[in-house]
């Protein structure tokens, strides 16, 4: 019997479908044979087909023992395939509502002891890695977002914690891994748009756009400020791209009003320059 084709079939028609009900996930390719949790690698089974496929997986790769232990594993729940189905369904349909550990709050001994388990605890690369894929592409709910939002607003960070961060920091291979998976987050479409809203929000109280305006100003006003702007005036100028969005920019802002007030503060500007120009060479008299 070819077992590959088998489970290739199953495969094939999980991935064409959406189950309704109770679903099991399943690893295409296992994770004891390098698998892991990306969307390609992952199919939903009914408990049936899921049993039929670690059987399949053990007939195809006989020698990985981690498939004939997942298998000895669901077998022991039940003999044959339509009990453990039955099984399966009926364990989530019971556990549904189960409050055993909703609201339950550990007595202070019991969170030192967590604390002291973890405190100092080196997990390898290996399982830094793994836990890394396994939170790939997971997207948390709003609600979710905003209950760690809450719990953490207003929160003031140990001294122990803020110096074990500040040493983290100079190691440089952190830091690098770190600015690069913040940059690679900061560049997808659904970032920068959460950015932006957030932004605009910011911007429409009159406090913080005052002191954003004031700090500015302060800071554009210094030489430091002057020469980083006009470097950076120069540098976006040397564009072509650049040059001409602005080019562009400027003369669809260039409205007969706008002309007109340029033309005045100019005037201006110019009669006093001759005014002191003329003064200083005498050919002014007060």
């Amino acid at each position: 019997m070819d077992y590959s084709a088998h489970y290739n079939r199953l495969i094939e028609r999980a991935r064409l479908r959406v189950l309704e009900g109770y679903c099991e996930r399943h690893h295409v390719l296992p994770k004891c044979m390098g698998g892991g949790n990306e969307p390609g690698n992952l199919v939903d089974l009914t408990p049936e087909e899921h049993y039929v496929a670690h059987q399949l997986l053990v007939k195809i790769y006989p020698e990985v023992k981690g498939l004939a232990l997942s298998a000895a594993l669901m077998a022991r729940k039940a003999v044959g395939m339509r009990l453990y189905g039955w099984l399966a369904r009926h364990h989530s349909e019971s556990m549904k509502g189960h409050k055993r550990n909703v609201g339950h709050k550990c007595s202070a001994e019991t969170r030192a002891k967590i604390s002291a388990a973890h405190t100092g605890m080196k997990r390898s690369p290996e399982h830094r890695a793994r836990t890394g894929i396994a939170g790939k592409g997971r997207k948390q709910t709003k609600e979710h977002i905003e209950k760690r939002a809450a719990a953490l607003r207003g929160k003031k960070l140990s001294s122990e914690r803020v110096a074990a961060m500040k040493e983290r920091w100079e190691d440089p291979d952190y830091r690098a891994r770190l600015i690069a998976a913040v940059r690679a987050t900061a560049a997808t479409p659904e970032a920068k748009a959460i950015k932006s809203a957030a932004m605009k929000a910011r911007w429409e109280g009159a406090e913080y756009r005052s002191r954003t305006i004031e700090a500015l100003r302060a800071v554009a006003s210094t030489p430091e400020g002057r020469e980083i702007r006009s470097a950076a005036s120069k540098a976006g100028w040397a564009i072509p791209e650049a040059r001409a969005r602005r080019c562009a920019a400027n003369k669809a802002s260039r409205t007969p009003a706008v002309r007109a007030q340029i033309s005045a503060s100019l005037k201006a500007l110019w009669g006093d320059k001759r005014r002191e120009s003329l003064t200083e060479r005498g050919g002014l008299h007060g």
